[in-house]
C-alpha cells in the first residue's frame, strides 16, 4: 500500500492506495500531534510502505518528520506541479482535500524518483532556517525601499537629484525635511516607511535603497 498526504494549517486529507491505484482509505486528519499518532497508526494498519508528502517543508513539517523519525517508511516530497497535472488529467473530480491526497498518493506510487523529505531538524535545518530568514529580511528591506522611493517620486519629481538613495542617515533626514509641512496621508505614509527604515538597519551584503 502507499499513501498521499496533502497538508494544511489545521489538517492533513491522507489517502491510502492499493497496487492498482484505487483508494482504500480516504480521510482527514488534525495537524497535531494526536493526528500524527492517528497517522501512524492508519499507516500501520494498513501496511503502508511510501509515504508522499506535499508541503514537507511548510504545514506538513511535523507530520514528515514523526513518519521519517518512526522508521519503517519512505517518505518523498511531492511537488504540487505534480498534484496539479494528476488532477487536471481526471477531469470532473475538481480540487479538494481529499482529491489532492489521491493524486498524490498515485504520483508517489509512479514516480520512483521523488525526493526523500528534508527534515527540519539539526544544524543543516537550522542553517537553512537563518538563511531563508535573512533572505525574507532582505527581501522586506527591499520592498519597503522600493515603495519609499515611488512614493517620495510621486510626492517630490526630482527628489532623486539631492537623496539618490536612503542608506545614509544624511539621505533619511534630507527626505524627511523635503516632507516637511506636507500634511497628505501619503506624506504621513511616507515618514513612516522612512521611520521604519531608519529602524532596521542593513544586514551585512544587502545593500537595497
Amino acid at each position: 500500500m502507499l499513501a498521499g498526504i496533502d497538508t494544511h494549517k489545521d489538517t492533513l486529507a491522507v489517502a491510502v492506495i492499493d497496487d492498482t491505484g484505487r483508494p482504500a482509505v480516504v480521510t482527514e486528519l488534525a495537524n497535531t500531534e494526536a493526528g500524527f499518532d492517528a497517522l501512524e497508526l492508519l499507516l500501520e494498519e494498513h501496511t503502508v510502505t511510501r509515504v508522499g508528502i506535499e508541503g514537507s517543508g511548510n504545514y506538513g513539517r511535523g507530520a514528515a518528520v514523526r513518519l521519517v523519525l518512526t522508521g519503517g517508511l519512505e517518505v518523498v516530497e511531492v511537488p504540487p506541479s505534480l498534484t496539479s497535472r494528476e488532477r487536471s488529467g481526471r477531469p470532473g473530480q475538481g480540487k479538494t482535500d481529499p482529491v489532492d491526497a489521491v493524486a498524490i498518493a498515485r504520483i508517489t506510487a509512479r514516480e520512483a524518483g521523488l525526493p526523500a523529505v528534508r527534515l527540519a531538524i539539526g544544524v543543516a535545518a537550522d542553517l537553512r532556517a537563518l538563511a531563508d530568514y535573512r533572505a525574507q529580511l532582505v527581501a522586506e528591506r527591499t520592498a519597503l525601499a522600493n515603495r519609499t522611493h515611488s512614493e517620495l517620486h510621486g510626492l517630490l519629481p526630482g527628489y532623486q537629484a539631492t537623496i539618490p538613495r536612503l542608506t545614509a542617515p544624511t539621505f533619511l533626514t534630507a527626505a524627511q525635511d523635503l516632507l516637511d509641512g506636507d500634511t497628505s496621508v501619503r506624506a504621513q505614509l511616507t515618514r513612516r516607511r522612512l521611520i521604519r527604515w531608519a529602524s532596521s538597519p542593513p544586514r551585512s551584503g544587502t545593500s537595497p535603497g
